[in-house]
């Protein structure tokens, strides 16, 4: 098996840090003023925390190849899709709102290590379907990776 592309985890980490505090101080203010609204702390805190732990838990190795398939990781769950049908890769630009994070750390993070959303379109029973992998480092290159793959299976 060869690794194609790999999911950048710290932001995810970040993520869940941040939805750990906001919890644990939503949890303490409440408790000791008893003031309804501090309920929202706790309700965003949970929020971080359960995408934190949802994307946090994904596999680290997001795309492999295998013979004439690739393989794609999700959360407790692989897709197999042979080379033949996947049609082409996109990938939003480097600048664009939707990749930008929160804050200054974050953005950098991002542009330095190439993150973005990869999306496959690939053909099943003659119908074109579309998945998503976040948070792919050096996504362009894996996205070079795999048409270089394509075209080259279809050559021979």
């Amino acid at each position: 098996m060869k690794v194609i592309a790999e999911r950048d985890k710290i932001l995810f980490y970040i993520l869940i840090a941040a939805g750990s505090i906001c919890l644990a101080v939503g949890i303490s203010l409440l408790i000791v003023f008893l003031v309804w609204w501090y309920s929202l702390i706790i309700v965003f805190g949970a929020i971080f925390l359960s995408v934190g732990l949802r994307y946090g838990l994904m596999p680290k190795t997001a795309i492999l190849q295998k013979g004439g398939d690739f393989i794609f990781c999700f959360f407790l769950r692989q897709k197999s899709i042979p080379v033949d049908s996947i049609q082409f890769v996109h990938y939003p630009e480097t600048g664009s709102f939707a990749n930008r994070g929160d804050d200054i750390f974050s953005s950098l993070h991002i542009l330095k290590h190439d993150i973005r959303t990869l999306t496959i379109t690939y053909t099943e029973n003659g119908a074109a379907r579309q998945f998503h992998l976040v948070c792919i480092r050096d996504a362009s290159a894996a996205a070079a990776a795999i048409d270089s793959i394509v075209k080259q299976h279809r050559r021979t």
